[in-house]
């Protein structure tokens, strides 16, 4: 597979369209969650609250290059570049949703298959809150 050689800012543009689809996809599959604690009931519209991220591996190349230059991401844990969800998609939006797990999952998960796509080792992750 013979993969195009973007810029750096073109393929976060991408991957960040495509995050931001997923993300609005997603709405409407969420779940619902009901909390029970301390004898009070807590509703939980998002689902499950979380982070998400994208891990891009190495930590060097012209991709993590122009997002350092951008002040996007930070290293990662364990080595590698991550970005987390609020700048896979619009940050305005991310808020919006509050911490749904879900809908960050989803967008990281698209974010991550467009770097993928444009030759980038590249994965997401995710941890409940």
């Amino acid at each position: 597979m013979e993969v195009q050689v973007k810029a750096p800012a073109a393929v976060f543009a991408e991957a960040k369209l495509a995050a931001q689809a997923a993300y609005e996809d997603e709405k409407s599959r969420l779940r619902a969650m009901v909390v029970y604690g301390g004898g009070r009931e807590y509703y939980c519209s998002g689902g499950p609250c979380g982070f998400a991220w994208v891990t891009v591996r190495p930590a060097r190349g012209k991709f993590v290059a122009w997002c350092k230059s951008q002040r996007l991401g930070s290293g990662a844990y364990g080595g590698g570049w991550q970005l987390w969800s609020s700048s896979c998609v619009n940050e305005s939006r991310d808020a919006q949703y509050g911490q749904s797990m879900q809908l960050k999952e989803a967008a990281c998960r698209a974010f991550a298959k467009v770097l993928v796509e444009n030759g980038l080792n590249a994965y997401a992750g995710s941890r409940m809150d």
